[in-house]
């Protein structure tokens, strides 16, 4: 793994589940508790109903009256994202070592 992939990596990983609150459902906890987040649902909605709009989570006043994030679970869920980034560019890389490989050796 390159350090550039290292570094498109970690900013995939910490982007992911950050960007995920504005395009991933919420779930009802309770009838004031919504969460939402991906893989993990770190962002809890407080309050009887849904905001209007997802970009009423970027206002300050909106976002510390009626929104938690849980700061455990949004690092497991960049670890996850993290760990499972990382196999798969391993993977592909081993791929293309192996296809690599196989055209350079002449065939029997």
């Amino acid at each position: 793994m390159t350090s550039a992939q290292k570094k498109w990596l970690a900013a995939i990983s910490l982007l992911l589940p950050a960007l995920s609150i504005f395009v991933y459902p919420f779930f009802t906890v309770t009838e004031s508790q919504h969460r939402t987040g991906f893989p993990l649902r770190f962002l809890t909605h407080h309050g009887e109903g849904l905001p209007e709009s997802r970009l009423m989570l970027l206002d300050p006043v909106y976002f510390t009256g009626h929104v938690h994030i849980n700061l455990v679970e949004y690092f497991f869920a960049a670890g996850i994202v993290w760990i499972t980034g990382f196999f798969l560019i391993n993977a592909w890389n081993f791929r293309k070592v192996r296809r690599k490989e196989r055209s350079g050796d002449p065939t029997t």
